[in-house]
């Protein structure tokens, strides 16, 4: 009877295509008799989280103290240019998924400088980005609903590096290698677009399904940052529980009508504007 070894081999990058137990034999044959290989696909991480951007300050040099104070979308200074208020909700926002998910700083958790364009590009460059469930942007969102193609999510503004600008554009999304099962951007207006017969909306939405993610949640309009924070919150607490995603949502908005995130919270403007794109 061979005295036969059991090798597993966890399947991930160029070690997928290695035989790995004839290189361990090093022979010309025998490896066979030896070696039994099993392969497997690395399990994926529940979260990833990306926000609370580093941005500019207000026109008026102040960045908001509340996250009531601040929309997640661009205001305008008097010169006409986009200026991107610093968002407190998106903070208290990714307090809250760590609380539900254990999120690590620097593993599944990106905040501050760190949620910047750079890591997210090298996240995509090492192939850890696919190897998330549920993604989680929590930023200001950019729309060019005549020019979808620069509808972006924009990350931090300061510190940027070479050919960064802190926009992560639909193109890239596209390109990028998601395989989740959600992304969830908690921005304005990024499930808006330009809706193209045999396409769907382009921007946002068919950028995310592009890039390999099986479905999304997305907003139709400016969102308030502290509403939004205990929106998102509540939202995967159901996703946490077992709830499917489409159910997940409607019961966090179920519960917004009826006042149990505060009489501001019953307002469409903290609810409505939260849409599902997906089985």
């Amino acid at each position: 009877m061979l005295d036969v070894a059991l090798l597993s081999v966890i399947s991930r990058a160029i070690v997928s295509r290695l035989t790995l137990p004839r290189i361990l034999e090093g022979g010309a044959c025998g490896c066979v008799e030896k070696w039994r290989a099993r392969y497997s696909i690395l399990p994926r991480e529940t979260m990833l989280a990306v926000g609370n951007s580093r941005y500019q300050t207000k026109s008026d040099g102040q960045p908001p103290t509340r996250a009531i104070d601040a929309l997640r979308g661009p205001n305008g200074d008097p010169l006409g240019t986009i200026v991107w208020p610093e968002l407190p909700g998106t903070g208290e926002e990714l307090a809250a998924l760590t609380r539900l998910f254990d999120l690590k700083p620097g593993a599944n958790l990106f905040t501050r400088d760190d949620a910047s364009q750079a890591t997210v590009r090298r996240l995509q460059s090492d192939g850890s980005l696919q190897h998330f469930k549920h993604i989680v942007f929590a930023a200001h969102g950019y729309l060019n609903a005549d020019a979808p193609d620069l509808s972006a999510v924009v990350l931090s503004q300061v510190g940027l590096g070479a050919g960064e600008d802190g926009y992560l554009r639909a193109p890239e999304l596209a390109s990028f290698d998601f395989r989740s099962d959600l992304v969830l951007v908690s921005a304005c207006e990024t499930g808006v677009g330009k809706t193209v017969s045999g396409e769907g909306i382009l921007g946002l939405p068919f950028a995310l399904q592009a890039g390999g993610n099986a479905s999304t949640v997305l907003t139709l309009w400016q969102i308030v940052d502290g509403t939004s924070a205990e929106f998102v919150a509540r939202f995967f607490s159901k996703v946490k529980a077992g709830a499917p995603f489409a159910a997940a949502l409607a019961e966090t908005k179920r519960e917004f009508i009826r006042g149990e995130a505060g009489e501001q919270g019953k307002s469409p403007a903290a609810w409505a504007a939260f849409v599902y794109y997906g089985n």
